[in-house]
C-alpha cells in the first residue's frame, strides 16, 4: 500500500494555527489590546490651582511694587487701621473703611502711599507729610506729584513679627520724620523723638487696579 506523505513544514503551520485558535477561544473572540507607545504613558498634569482670594498670594515683593492694595495695621493691632477721615487726614480707625486702602508705588527708592480707591474728582490721591506751624505735622491726601518731596516716604523692614506674623516696616516722611500714634492722633515726629515702636504692617487686601 502507497503511504501519503505530509512534508513536515506543513505539520508545522497546521501545529500554529491550531494553537492560534484556541488561544483565539479563550478570550472570547476579542482582540488584544494594543501595546501602549511611549508618548501614551505619560500622565496628564493637574490643572492649575485658581488664584488666591484677597488677602493672600500677594507676599511682600508684590505689595512693595505697588502690585497689590492693602490695608495699613499698626503692628500687633489689626482691628485698627489707617484711614483718611472727613478731612482727608491719616488717621487711626477701628475697622476697615472704603478711605483706608493704599497702594505702595515705588518712586526712586523711597514710595508714594496712593489711595486705592478713586476721590470726587476721579482720581488717586496720595499721603504726604503736612506742615502746620507749632502743632505737630500730620499726614494728609493730595494730588499725587512726584516732585512734591512730602509724598515720598521711606518703608523699612523691622526686626522681628508680632503674633500675626506679617512683616512689620517704619514709615518715614522726607526730613527724618516717621509715623507715629500720639496722644495727638497719628502725626509725623522726627525719627529722635519718637519711641521706636510705631511700626506697621501691610494687609494684602486683593490686587492693585492700574492707574
Amino acid at each position: 500500500m502507497n503511504k501519503l506523505r505530509i512534508p513536515a513544514t506543513a505539520l508545522l503551520t497546521a501545529a500554529v494555527a491550531s494553537l492560534g485558535a484556541c488561544s483565539g477561544g479563550d478570550d472570547g473572540g476579542q482582540a488584544a489590546a494594543p501595546t501602549p507607545t511611549p508618548g501614551s504613558l505619560a500622565t496628564s498634569s493637574p490643572p492649575a490651582s485658581s488664584p488666591p482670594a484677597n488677602g493672600a498670594g500677594g507676599g511682600e515683593g508684590a505689595i512693595l511694587r505697588g502690585e497689590r492694595q492693602v490695608a495699613i495695621a499698626p503692628a500687633g493691632t489689626p482691628d485698627s487701621l489707617l484711614t483718611l477721615d472727613g478731612t482727608d487726614r491719616l488717621v487711626l480707625a477701628k475697622g476697615s473703611t472704603d478711605r483706608g486702602l493704599f497702594i505702595l508705588t515705588p518712586a526712586g527708592g523711597r514710595f508714594q502711599i496712593k489711595t486705592a480707591n478713586v476721590g470726587a474728582n476721579g482720581a488717586t490721591s496720595c499721603l504726604r507729610v503736612k506742615e502746620n506751624g507749632v502743632n505737630p505735622l500730620t499726614i494728609v491726601a493730595a494730588a499725587c506729584n512726584t516732585a512734591d518731596q512730602e509724598q515720598l516716604f521711606t518703608v523699612e523692614a523691622s526686626m522681628g513679627k508680632p503674633a500675626g506674623g506679617l512683616p512689620t516696616y517704619t514709615i518715614g516722611g522726607s526730613g527724618g520724620v516717621y509715623l507715629v500714634d500720639s496722644a495727638e492722633g497719628l502725626i509725623a515726629q522726627e525719627i529722635g523723638d519718637a519711641d521706636g515702636s510705631n511700626t506697621f504692617s501691610f494687609v494684602d487686601r486683593g490686587p492693585s487696579t492700574p492707574a
